[in-house]
């Protein structure tokens, strides 16, 4: 069996513990958000950040999420079939 590495973002949540809470839709079809490398899953975390940054700027949001609630973990999953 192939194993296929993919990475997500993970947000510590005080009911789960660490947990991925970031979806896509695709079809109408709701699945957990993962990436090809690590770079591209810190990439994403950190435009995520910056834009929660400007919505607190811009008074949109009251207060925004920090960085150490947040971690990029490797996912494995068997070729062909999604993490």
């Amino acid at each position: 069996m192939t194993t296929i590495k993919r990475y997500q973002v993970e947000q510590h949540t005080a009911c789960d513990g660490w947990t991925n809470t970031w979806t896509e839709e695709e079809g109408g079809e709701t699945t957990l958000q993962t990436f090809s490398s690590r770079a591209e899953a810190m990439a994403a975390l950190t435009e995520f950040l910056e834009d929660l940054r400007v919505a607190v700027e811009a008074g949109d949001m009251a207060e925004t999420y920090h960085r150490a609630d947040f971690r990029v973990r490797a996912v494995r999953s068997r070729a062909g079939v999604e993490a």
